[in-house]
């Protein structure tokens, strides 16, 4: 953990470790603090308590989800956890071990075999990305069954071909990690379908090398988890092209699959 107002590298404030924690994909927190890492290897999501640090006992393990990819804490308090398959599932407040969901949906109605990566937006919609197909698509937060998307982001014009992680800033703007593509393409709070993104942080000056992750603060500064290089890389809110980051944090960090802001 590091302080909320970084700006470039430093030590960390905090390490949590634990007993199967090795492979975190995907970091969340509540609104108490409470924090969530997806063990993609393991099928276990974890929750800590608000000021664990160092050696940990976490105080809820899900345990039912098939390779963890995503996770995220919405409105309603539930737990929404990603998966390398189809299949969302939904957790209520104080989950644990082989909890059973309170509902699934799958994806496959948008055309993706992967449900990664949820994020949500203002409006509630609940966004999923799919490293396979590139799409990037919204659907109700109460979706069950196989629900026809909201909004859907695919095809060439897109430039999408690994996306992983996702995040919406305060102007409804939906930035999406590439990992193949070593980008972060940003859409439009109204762009839909085939489109071409209406900015993209993307070429050598970035530094971006296999960037997993993206997040932004309440400035909508940007930072994105650049798995290549150890490294959590900062810009600025209306970064765009071929630009360098601002700053940088390294210490402490190596191959980032998961971040989350408070």
């Amino acid at each position: 953990m590091y302080p909320a107002a970084i700006t470039g590298d430093t030590a960390p404030t905090r390490t949590i470790t634990a007993a199967g924690l090795t492979c975190a994909h995907g970091l969340a927190m509540d609104n108490a603090g409470d924090i969530f890492a997806a063990q993609y290897t393991n099928g276990m999501v974890f929750e800590f308590a608000p000021g664990a640090n160092g050696s940990s006992t976490p105080i809820h393990t899900i345990t039912t989800v098939v390779n963890p990819l995503g996770v995220s804490v919405g409105p309603d308090g539930n737990t929404y956890v990603g998966s390398l398959t189809t299949t969302l599932y939904v957790f209520a407040p104080g989950a644990d071990a082989a909890a059973t969901p309170v509902r699934t949906f799958s994806v496959a109605g948008a055309g993706m075999t992967r449900a990664e990566y949820p994020t949500f937006d203002a409006l509630g919609n609940l966004w999923l990305s799919d490293e396979n197909t590139g799409i990037v698509a919204a659907f109700s937060a109460t979706a069950t069954g196989t629900p026809t998307p909201l909004h859907k982001i695919s095809g060439l014009n897109t430039g999408l071909t690994n996306p992983y992680g996702l995040a919406v800033d305060a102007a409804g703007e939906l930035l999406v990690a590439d990992y193949n593509v070593q980008a972060v393409s940003v859409f439009g709070p109204t762009q839909d379908g085939n489109v071409v993104p209406a900015r993209a942080i993307k070429g050598v000056a970035t530094t971006l090398a296999n960037p997993t992750v993206v997040q932004v603060n309440r400035a909508s500064t940007i930072f994105v988890t650049n798995e290549g290089a150890n490294a959590v890389l900062i810009f600025g809110s209306s970064a765009n092209g071929n630009i360098a980051p601002m700053g940088s944090v390294t210490t402490g960090i190596s191959s980032p699959w998961g971040m989350a802001i408070r």
